[in-house]
């Protein structure tokens, strides 16, 4: 393991330990209990009440207990990865986090396929799948997280009131369709934790995004971390227009809900001039 991997890792322990923190368990809450959400209003601060069926879906132990791996792959969802022909390379990976339950199908060839740990912001729900307007779209959104294939589905369930009916939309198709899939919810203290770590580095990012968040996750775990898809421009070092998101034809943004993924990218840059992390911004070898 590289000097300064093992320094992240030793520093990110002060603040959390993914191995027992990544998930509520069910030993941690039961049925009726509230839980806050991580948004406040200047008057009041909404909660959720704990359901039977939510407690069913939390974790017995801890998802990622015990758990050390060689080398980890954190793939983004930039379309810098299109016609990369990372998959394959992607897919050497003892270990696969993937941001915002991406697509993957048609994609194989430049992002492979292993889905290890996915997290899912539930407003894809509508951003993508369009609340379901249509039938096909149900089919969609279920036919993706099968493809999961028994990995962990990491949902940051409290943090905002409004996503709350996604939620439950969300663990009702997995438990209806039986659906081969690890649920791991954070607590809402999570993101203060992964907060207040990025805060003490020497690059206090002040809101870390959800690929800054499995970084920090794997940093943990892993001896080895290789991030794909992590290029917040619109345009690549070779002067080539790409889109926001290999999968789809979203706008381009370089901020969205307040994560600034330039400043990011330079620290990303940093750590892998550093040897924290391999930062892959071009093609794969076994494409070219």
């Amino acid at each position: 393991m590289k000097y300064e991997l093992l320094v992240c890792r030793e520093k990110v322990k002060q603040f959390f330990d993914p191995r027992s923190n990544i998930s509520l368990l069910q030993s941690q809450v039961k049925p009726g209990d509230r839980i806050w959400f991580l948004e406040s209003h200047l008057f009041w601060h909404p909660s959720v009440t704990v359901s039977q069926n939510f407690h069913n879906m939390l974790p017995s132990r801890p998802p990622l207990e015990n758990k050390h791996f060689r080398k980890c792959a954190v793939v983004g969802n930039s379309g810098i990865l299109f016609n990369s022909g990372c998959g394959k390379e992607i897919d050497t990976h003892d270990f696969v986090f993937r941001c915002n339950l991406p697509e993957l199908e048609g994609h194989e060839r430049d992002v492979g396929t292993k889905s290890n740990f996915t997290t899912m912001n539930p407003s894809v729900m509508f951003t993508y799948y369009k609340d379901f307007a249509e039938p096909k779209l149900k089919e969609r959104f279920i036919k993706r997280l099968r493809r999961l294939e028994g990995g962990i589905l990491f949902i940051p369930a409290f943090v905002a009131k409004s996503e709350k009916h996604h939620v439950q939309w969300t663990n009702d198709i997995i438990l209806k369709h039986n659906i081969n899939v690890r649920t791991a919810y954070p607590s809402p203290d999570m993101e203060k934790w992964i907060r207040r770590y990025w805060k003490s580095t020497e690059y206090r990012v002040a809101r870390p995004s959800s690929g800054m968040w499995m970084y920090t996750f794997a940093a943990s775990l892993c001896d080895e971390v290789h991030l794909y898809g992590m290029y917040p421009f619109d345009i690549d070092r070779y002067g080539r227009n790409i889109k926001y998101h290999y999968y789809d034809p979203r706008p381009f943004a370089t901020m969205y809900g307040g994560h600034d993924m330039p400043i990011e990218f330079q620290v990303f840059k940093s750590l892998h001039e550093k040897g924290a992390l391999r930062l892959q911004t071009d093609k794969c070898q076994a494409s070219r």
